[in-house]
């Protein structure tokens, strides 16, 4: 258990913090990064490198285990049609992509807060694909979360005037042109937040109708995800224009590598955790590590933060915990059938 919490935490903290440090930070002369595409594309490339190394050296076939063919060979897509992998690959590598972009218009504590929100869209989601009810108490915590965000988030409008205010000697409030950069984070966030709960969801039907192994699933969505990031990459022209800042700044591609291998070692976790320990357990760990990547942003990124924004924290884990406390309770008394993390590739 120490072993999962440990990777777990330490991987995404440190994907986390490179994530904010590459798209919120400049290179030389206030140049930053702006290439998004190339991000998912070198995620998406080690991901797959590991998820083959892990095939080859635990002589496993990436089919579902239940298939009566399982040993006979490699299939990239396991049992499961190639147009459902590709669906899950379009639909998370948009949601991806939105996550990056909206930092770019938010700060990563408020970006790591309305994440917490995706509860209510995979109950949403979870009600279209699957047509499955919730218990009125989910949607308290939803709402909790949607409160402690809107607290955070005004604390930090509150801190943002009272320091322009000061450096300028004026009392007027920022630039309008925040409020719109603001809001147009918003959007990109809440079209992560539906984009990548439609992406659990769909891999959970798919673990659910075509018993396709965590290996097949991590795999195939991966490679598909390679070869769109990168065919984008072609279509906008910025190939050459990503390895030309690269090569001008090897620092970045050094942040890049690092944490596309943290992202890919994270993942390998996440299963790990899941299939022996339970989803309850994984809640748990990642509740935590998401606490830590803040308080980590907060220190390193020097974001604003007075008792409004800690009361917003506050109200945010403290309903992800009731949650997971909720989750536990349900266990004891229902039957639990533990299938792969469904939404994790990052």
């Amino acid at each position: 258990m120490v072993w999962c919490f440990s990777g777990l935490t330490l991987s995404y903290v440190i994907w986390g913090y490179l994530q904010e440090l590459i798209l919120t930070t400049s290179y030389g002369e206030s140049i930053q990064f702006h290439y998004t595409e190339f991000l998912i594309f070198s995620n998406r490339i080690f991901a797959v490198v590991l998820g083959f190394l892990l095939v080859y050296f635990r002589r496993e076939s990436p089919k579902s285990l239940d298939s009566p063919d399982a040993a006979a060979g490699f299939s990239l897509f396991g049992n499961a049609p190639p147009i459902t992998c590709l669906i899950a690959s379009v639909s998370n590598i948009t949601s991806t992509w939105l996550q990056y972009e909206a930092l770019r218009f938010v700060s990563f504590p408020l970006q790591v807060l309305a994440k917490s929100t995706k509860v209510l869209f995979v109950m949403l989601m979870g009600r279209l694909v699957h047509g499955r009810r919730h218990h009125l108490s989910q949607y308290f915590v939803a709402l909790f979360l949607a409160v402690g965000i809107t607290l955070y988030r005004l604390s930090e409008t509150v801190l943002l005037k009272f320091f322009s205010s000061s450096a300028t000697n004026d009392s007027h409030p920022v630039d309008s042109s925040d409020n719109t950069g603001f809001f147009i984070g918003v959007f990109l966030l809440a079209g992560y937040v539906l984009t990548d709960s439609f992406t659990s969801n769909w891999q959970s039907r798919c673990f659910r109708d075509y018993k396709i192994s965590a290996n097949a699933m991590m795999i195939s969505v991966n490679v598909c995800s390679a070869i769109l990031s990168f065919a984008l990459l072609l279509l906008y022209s910025q190939l050459g224009p990503v390895l030309r800042f690269l090569l001008t700044y090897p620092s970045c591609w050094l942040h890049i590598a690092v944490m596309s291998f943290c992202s890919a070692i994270g993942q390998l976790f996440i299963y790990h955790t899941i299939s022996r320990y339970g989803p309850i357990t994984f809640s748990c760990v990642m509740t935590a590590r998401q606490l830590i990547s803040i308080v980590l942003s907060i220190v390193a990124f020097g974001h604003p933060m007075n008792v409004g924004g800690a009361l917003g924290l506050a109200l945010v884990f403290g309903a992800l915990s009731f949650k997971i406390y909720q989750d536990s309770r349900r266990s004891i008394h229902v039957p639990k059938l533990v299938s792969p993390k469904s939404n994790c590739v990052v």
